[in-house]
């Protein structure tokens, strides 16, 4: 049933007199309830032709074709044929909306598009407006100053719910049993589902109630459907089995950022505060930016998608582009959702002397972004991780841009301790608290995934030596490493001096 608001819209824009309306989309079914709803309240003929039944009248039966004298239609099987069903639509009488269905293949023919020229011209004196439907319609340039597009409302939150409670109705009956499942991961799969056409929603609702009962592997199966559904697949991965934020050591001011955020992000309404839009990660190699990231979506339970920015760049001119735009329009659709655009600098940096070409692209693809960054108002967090910031675009740390931005440092002290608890313990390594102390002191320097290393790397000495790994032969892969702070320290001193001016500490 169309809504309220969506019946108004187009009783709307047909009382402008607008001969052509076009709505691109795969709903066919809500298209031709609203068409009916609307010509029913505006006292409009309804026709519709497709061209597996021709032209069919679907409502004021009392209009006619002037050359048949009598109360009806033409014949559906004398108008299969696109130009004789437009020969008849030129002898209805008005006011009448006539649905041509899945019209695209049609419009590259030029005696076509002259002769729906001829329609829209003289729409004023006959009152006969035409609605172009389909997934896909390019109205031709000489087709244009008629034409107005016209978009379906999305699934609301509350039509979403609606659905949901037909389909567990539905399983129940089906099943003679109740639909088990927490509220929580009910709430979460209708914040995913709305958003998408109403038949998909059936579908994906049909798909995670199938065994009965609705949990977190059944939202994981939605997300990759609906994903996969939307397009870009290749584009936007869907990161599964994410760390929860007791994975991440430190960070602390990091974690009561995003704790003070999450409400306002997940209720905006309820909290009537402005949902947060995102914020960047600059630090040094491996110390915990992509885990942070990974840990932000399971916190707030979101689903989370990493950007490719190595499937975005192609050859062709423009292609880069699309690719992005297309990747983002698909974020938006997946909404209510984590966006991570990891190493972002790798994929936004300028190319050097002699990549004119590819920096012109790079540019472009950065002036996208930007744009979708100030104008977006889909509930999307961006978050992007960065290591170098001097080949960072400028444009892109500005203020304003995130809402923060955080400087994720080495691990000091007390941080490492926490690291060699979590890793310890997770690779079944024995220590006390003499040895804990003791690996703190000997890492001094390391980053984390320095850290994780050595103790992995410590398992595998253990096994060849045929023994329990211990606190000891973690600290001989200690002594045996050269970490990033030795390798690259003038290049972490000049990250620590951007940061310190410039972004807020993590820790």
């Amino acid at each position: 049933m169309p809504t309220a608001s969506q019946a108004e819209a187009l009783t709307a824009l047909l009382d402008t007199h607008t001969p052509i309306v076009v709505l691109q989309t795969h709903e066919e079914k809500r298209v031709l309830a609203l068409a009916e709803a609307v010509t029913r309240r505006t006292q409009r003929a309804l026709w519709c032709w497709s061209a597996s039944r021709g032209l069919r009248a679907l409502q004021g039966l009392k209009l006619s074709l002037v050359d048949k004298g009598t109360g009806g239609h033409p014949g559906a099987d004398d108008t299969l044929e696109l130009p004789a069903a437009l020969k008849a639509i030129a002898r209805l009488e008005g006011p009448a909306l006539v649905l041509l269905l899945d019209l695209h293949p049609y419009l590259s023919h030029p005696v076509t598009v002259r002769t729906l020229k001829d329609l829209a011209l003289h729409c004023d004196s006959s009152g006969v407006q035409l609605a172009f439907v389909g997934h896909s319609v390019d109205v031709p340039d000489e087709l244009q100053p008629w034409a107005a597009a016209f978009e379906l409302e999305s699934m609301t939150p509350e039509r979403v719910r609606t659905v949901l409670k037909e389909e567990i109705t539905r399983q129940r009956s089906r099943s003679g049993q109740d639909v088990a499942g927490c509220q929580r991961t009910l709430e979460s799969l209708q914040r995913h589902l709305a958003g998408l056409p109403e038949a998909a929603v059936r579908h994906l609702a049909r798909l995670a109630l199938g065994d009965g009962q609705i949990t977190a592997a059944d939202l994981a199966r939605v997300l990759a459907a609906k994903q996969a559904q939307l397009g870009a697949a290749e584009l936007l991965v869907f990161e599964q089995d994410l760390p929860d934020m007791a994975a991440v050591a430190g960070m602390k001011a990091l974690k009561r950022w995003l704790l003070l955020r999450r409400e306002p992000f997940l209720e905006p309404a309820a909290t009537g505060l402005p949902p947060p839009k995102g914020l960047l990660l600059l630090g040094v190699q491996g110390a915990g930016k992509s885990l942070a990231a990974k840990a932000v979506a399971a916190s707030w339970q979101l689903p989370l998608f990493r950007m490719d920015f190595g499937a975005l760049h192609d050859k062709w001119q423009g292609e880069s582009e699309r690719k992005l735009r297309e990747a983002l329009r698909t974020a938006d659709s997946m909404q209510p959702c984590v966006l991570w655009m990891d190493e972002i600098e790798k994929g936004l940096s300028g190319g050097g002397a002699g990549e004119a070409e590819g920096s012109g692209a790079t540019r472009r693809m950065l002036g996208t972004l930007l744009t979708w960054m100030a104008e977006r108002r889909s509930r999307v967090f961006l978050v992007a991780t960065a290591n170098d910031i001097q080949s960072l675009p400028p444009e892109l740390v500005r203020k304003g841009r995130f809402d923060e931005i955080f400087f994720v440092d080495l691990p000091d002290e007390a941080t490492r301790a926490e690291l060699f608890r979590i890793h310890l313990a997770r690779l079944k390594i024995v220590c006390d608290d003499t040895g804990l102390q003791n690996l703190v002191l000997a890492s001094v320097g390391f980053s984390g995934a320095e850290v994780e290393a050595a103790a992995v790397a410590a398992r595998y000495e253990a096994h060849a030596l045929g023994k329990a790994a211990d606190a000891a032969l973690v600290l001989a892969e200690l002594a045996r490493t050269k970490p990033l702070s030795v390798t690259r320290a003038e290049a972490i001193d000049a990250l620590r001096a951007w940061a310190a001016e410039r972004a807020v500490p993590a820790g």
